[in-house]
């Protein structure tokens, strides 16, 4: 059996599930599993958004377009 079968067998079984406390826990089981995006940055790129959130609050910012000119 491969891996498609097993999730099609896991989606009907899931859809026919009543069972408050087994949809609890998989809930649960998919909320641990879910990765937070922020959590997998490098220290050098939360350090370049700190900078960025920094320049907004000071008033350093350009145009979208004026960004956009140096790579076009």
């Amino acid at each position: 059996m491969d891996v498609y079968q097993d999730k099609l067998r896991l989606i009907q079984w899931l859809a026919s599930l009543e069972d408050m406390q087994i949809i609890s826990k998989i809930k649960d089981l998919k909320t641990q599993n879910e990765t937070d995006w922020r959590t997998q940055l490098t220290e050098e790129q939360k350090e370049d958004i700190r900078t960025g959130l920094k320049d907004l609050e000071e008033g350093r910012q350009k145009p979208f377009k004026e960004v956009m000119k140096n790579f076009g």
